[in-house]
């Protein structure tokens, strides 16, 4: 077999995450190499490292609401591997509970609620800037004639640009936060991580992905709206997202990807 890559999917008990670990694996299987996936949740309690079929599933908690499970399983990650290949953070949030109470995306600027606005953000856009922190230093270990690949889930509809039809305050605010956050990022990516010169780190690149509205818990009470053909299973969404993330290249770090590889304007 090959060298081991090592992969992490936070948020790894979600829809997309769960579809990610299968594609990584079947991915593994179809290139015969070896791969380590370290999947994050906060249903995880201590790390558990389980035998799939080419490689192994580390499984590690990180709760969004406790910044000390970044920081353990980062130490977690360093200690045991040393290096990261591709992280993808798959967690977010369009609709949801606060103070036992089901919320929804609000329709009209009326309707916003500041600890709902807060939630969005807490979901939506601190978790990827916990994990840049924590792991972008790992990506930049590895062998200087690949990159590593810090991406993050997130929505057209954070989009400023393509913003037509409004609504939705706290979940665009929080993507175009996410956006802005990511595009920041690569900026300091490409001038920290330079494989030419003698600190010998490879280059580290980031990108938000945008995955279709996929058949999930998230988009579930939407669905009746979509087009059948345009609601994507997870196993479709995933596919496409890892191919359009393999194909990037430096001169494409801190922008926004489809599941059809086509950039959306910030």
């Amino acid at each position: 077999c090959a060298s081991s890559r090592v992969v992490m999917i936070a948020g790894g008990k979600g829809g997309l995450g769960q579809a990610f670990i299968e594609r990584f694996i079947e991915q593994a299987k179809g290139r015969d190499e070896e791969i380590d996936i370290i999947a994050t949740s906060s249903q995880f309690s201590s790390p558990s490292t389980e035998d799939i079929e080419s490689g192994k599933l580390h499984k590690l908690k990180i709760d969004i609401r406790d910044y000390k499970t970044f920081e353990e399983a980062s130490e977690w990650v360093n200690s045991k591997f040393g290096r990261l290949d591709m992280l993808i953070n798959c967690i977010g949030m369009l609709h949801g509970k606060l103070h036992d109470k089901e919320r929804m995306p609000e329709k009209t600027f009326l309707e916003l609620d500041p600890e709902w606005m807060m939630e969005n953000f807490r979901v939506n856009t601190l978790p990827t800037a916990m994990l840049a922190k924590r792991f972008c230093p790992m990506l930049a270990e590895g062998p200087s004639d690949t990159l590593g690949i810090f991406a993050a889930l997130s929505a057209r509809i954070g989009s400023i640009e393509d913003n037509k039809l409004g609504g939705w305050f706290s979940y665009r605010a929080s993507k175009a936060a996410l956006h802005q956050y990511m595009r920041t990022l690569s900026i300091e990516l490409d001038r920290k991580y330079k494989p030419q010169e003698k600190n010998n780190k490879r280059k580290v690149i980031s990108a938000c992905l945008h995955p279709g509205t996929v058949d999930t818990g998230l988009s579930e009470p939407f669905q009746k709206n979509i087009d059948p053909k345009k609601l994507f299973t997870p196993e479709y969404s995933t596919n496409k997202l890892l191919s359009v993330l393999e194909s990037l290249n430096e001169k494409q770090n801190g922008r926004i990807f489809d599941y059809a590889g086509q950039e959306i304007p910030a």
